[in-house]
């Protein structure tokens, strides 16, 4: 499985503001979050690596979502897609929670 790598600012990470820069600017980190999960519960993926994250330097940076982090990633997914008002993806977190 190819591993999806997200161009960002640095500043984002050192400030903080990560999870508010995430969530303005991409879909995609959250879609990724979701299939991450769904895949690692399948047995599709065996590694926690979630993405790649490359900034303004071209340094890169490995991201890894834990099993213990499910929990909170796919929460913060699903405000995502309630704010989005895509209910049909949240339908299937909701029921991908309940194999957590």
């Amino acid at each position: 499985m190819k591993i999806p790598t997200f161009y960002m600012d640095a500043k984002y990470i050192i400030q903080g503001d990560f999870d508010m820069y995430l969530s303005s600017k991409h879909d995609l980190f959250f879609r990724r979050i979701v299939e991450h999960i769904n895949n690692r519960i399948e047995g599709i993926e065996k590694r926690e690596i979630l993405c790649t994250i490359v900034d303004e330097d071209e340094n890169i940076y490995e991201l890894y979502l834990p099993e213990d982090g499910f929990p909170k990633a796919i929460k913060k997914s699903l405000d995502y897609f309630k704010l989005i008002e895509e209910y049909e993806t949240c339908g299937f977190i909701n029921e991908l929670q309940k194999n957590l």
